[in-house]
């Protein structure tokens, strides 16, 4: 086997980051040399020659994978692996190790404590290379979910839940420094007016506009510029005094008013303008983070209050009032009926040969259920009915072989992240390459050893599950636990191509918190989130079916996506919504149409077809919603044309 055709290949398939950085730890200077001739290409290779440097290295440097030798003198490599999973910093670094040691019960302990996959040497380089890249091809796809975990998929500012981790992380180093740390909340002057006159895509396109000032003016590194709620944005700054918080709070005003962004249903202007309300603190351990976020809010109330389009400017102390706001106890109901029950993984074994499934079955249905497939078209079928967790993939069969088989699966968008290992009696290097590279994410040749086919189960259903943690966060609104817009949008697009094939009715329930603006300004941004969360939690309880989802798509403006439902069937769900968010009260005493909270409701219905597009079902039910709240708010309209 050629290992520079096999290099080309896996370039090819896998999608890595630009130059990597790798550290190869092993005591003997002849094996990192032979390992670093291998990575040298397409990777930085670090080296250590003892555990300790290992540690050392790794803090410093954070890189993306290692590779460790198990026998050094000082600390062997299953006690380095061990004190790098207990550093919050560095476990997430993916551990391979590279040994001598091929019994089974080494292989096993180098898995249980924490590595991802396990090489004997001698080393094939094409083996090695492929491994390497797999596992950083994983990894470069776990930190993408992280990313978009902390950014908002609208704007491209950090989310809500990045804010809140930085501002937690900045205020420790500020109480630690003894700096000042400083907050700018600012608030879209009538962005609710904006919306109502120009449309949701178009105000989605004034945010971005208004993202672009923020991430300008927002340069130093530690200082954020983040999405705080639907139109209020915020920048943390941190070793920044009140007046230069200011300044900045100035620039991004002016520079605003100079992008000129039309706006005529203001009363300010005729263009886009920002309230800022900024605080200023020097943060002690006898003050609370909350404190200055209060003190902010605060002061943007007063800007808004004193005629919009200007700043107003506080200084936290220990003696210092925050500006008084009502309280309100917002609805709190826990519904148990929807707790999720925790079920056993599921394995789907494929392999043409009956002896080969019992003995696989005989390993592992103590611990997981078990679906089998007795052929490659056999495979497909089960996992379009039945998707598991993971699949274990025999490679010779006689309609489709194996490597048909897996990249079948990673063609298809719902089923591509299943980890698949293959497990054959094809023992060849080529072989092996050729699994990696058509997107397997193991390799175990038969006759297995049972130990080693559960513990590299085990294995890849971990790095599964934190992935798949990872990408149900990265769906979720940090604030109200409903989809955020990326998760909404993706929905959408699955059930709008779902009624596209079926021929079956697809309906939208967008709805907009009344007055909500006038709440937040009455009882505060921290009353205004808790008001979100009940609210929220309406909308999630009457989503009864399956495919039915609720999704938090701007600042209180909430989305539901029905699908098979016609108009008459959404319009019932919207008088539940309606009628249960009447019956708990929340207090609303500056809202102009009742005491209490209320929502506006626009429902748009299509069947999909080559003439009818998402954006237009979108569009109807925002002009449905314009017009519930043109004509008083606190109802329901429907729209009666075909879109």
């Amino acid at each position: 086997m050629n290992p520079d055709f096999c290099d080309v290949h896996i370039k090819s398939i896998l999608d890595l980051p630009a130059h990597p950085t790798i550290l190869v730890v092993d005591d003997e200077p002849s094996n990192i040399q032979v390992l670093a001739g291998i990575l040298k290409h397409d990777c930085r290779v670090l080296f250590a020659l003892s555990g300790e440097d290992a540690l050392r290295l790794a803090n410093s440097h954070k890189p993306d994978l290692i590779l460790l030798d198990v026998q050094m003198p000082d600390l062997d490599g299953f006690a380095v692996c061990i004190k790098l999973k207990e550093d919050p910093i560095l476990k997430d670094i993916p551990i391979i190790f590279i040994t001598v040691m091929n019994e089974v019960q080494d292989e096993i302990q180098g898995l249980e404590v924490g590595a991802v996959d396990y090489i004997t040497k001698p080393t094939n380089p094409a083996i090695v290379l492929g491994r390497v890249r797999k596992h950083l091809q994983i990894k470069n796809q776990r930190d993408l979910l992280r990313r978009m975990i902390v950014i908002d998929d609208l704007t491209g500012l950090v989310n809500r839940r990045g804010f809140e981790e930085a501002f937690d992380r900045e205020w420790r180093l500020a109480v630690r420094n003894r700096i000042p740390i400083s907050l700018i909340l600012f608030d879209i002057d009538y962005f609710k007016a904006y919306n109502d006159f120009y449309g949701h895509l178009a105000g989605d396109d004034c945010l971005q506009k208004i993202s672009i000032v923020l991430t300008r003016q927002v340069r130093r590194s530690g200082d954020v510029a983040a999405r705080y709620g639907g139109e209020e944005l915020v920048c943390l700054l941190s070793d920044t005094p009140m007046r230069s918080a200011e300044s900045l709070a100035q620039s991004i005003l002016s520079e605003l008013t100079n992008l000129a962004i039309p706006h005529e249903a203001s009363p300010v202007a005729n263009h886009v303008t920002l309230s800022a309300g900024v605080a200023t603190a020097m943060a002690t351990q006898n003050l609370e983070r909350g404190a200055l976020l209060a003190l902010a809010d605060s002061h943007l109330y007063i800007a808004k209050n004193s005629g919009r389009n200007q700043i107003s400017v506080g200084l936290l102390s220990e003696t210092c009032l925050i500006f008084p706001r009502p309280e309100v106890k917002p609805f709190t109901a826990h519904d148990s009926s929807k707790s999720v029950v925790k079920k056993r993984p599921t394995l789907l074994i494929v392999d043409d040969e009956h002896t080969e499934i019992q003995i696989l079955k005989d390993i592992l249905e103590n611990d997981y259920e078990i679906l089998v497939a007795l052929s490659g078209d056999d495979a497909l079928k089960t996992v379009e009915s039945c998707i598991p967790d993971l699949i274990l993939l025999d490679i010779t069969m006689e309609d489709l072989n194996g490597f048909s088989v897996c990249s079948r699966l990673k063609e298809n968008p719902f089923v591509k992240d299943i980890p698949v290992i293959f497990i054959t009696s094809l023992s060849e290097v080529s072989n092996e390459v050729q699994g990696l590279i058509v997107g397997g994410v193991d390799y175990i040749t038969k006759p297995a050893q049972p130990a080693i086919v559960k513990t590299r189960i085990r294995t890849h259903l971990k790095i599964k599950s934190q992935r798949d943690n990872l990408q149900r966060l990265s769906v979720l609104d940090g604030l109200t636990g409903l989809l955020n817009r990326r998760g909404f949008d993706e929905a959408f697009d699955r059930e709008w191509c779902r009624a596209q094939r079926k021929r079956s009715p697809i309906s939208l329930l967008m709805a907009d918190i009344d007055y909500f603006k006038r709440y937040n300004d009455y009882y505060g941004h921290p009353e205004g989130d808790r008001c979100l969360q009940s609210v929220a939690r309406i909308f999630h309880y009457h989503m009864n079916r399956p495919g039915d989802l609720a999704a938090r798509y701007g600042g209180e403006e909430f989305v539901c996506l029905l699908p098979d439902t016609d108009s008459a069937g959404t319009e019932r769900v919207a008088k539940e919504i309606v009628y249960t968010l009447s019956t708990l009260g929340i207090r609303h005493e500056s809202s102009a149409v009742a005491q209490v909270v209320t929502v506006s409701i626009g429902i748009s219905t299509a069947v999909p077809s080559v003439r009818r597009t998402q954006r237009e079902l979108l569009t109807m039910a925002d002009d449905c919603l314009y017009q519930a709240k043109n004509d008083g708010r606190n109802q329901i309209k429907i729209c009666l044309s075909p879109v």
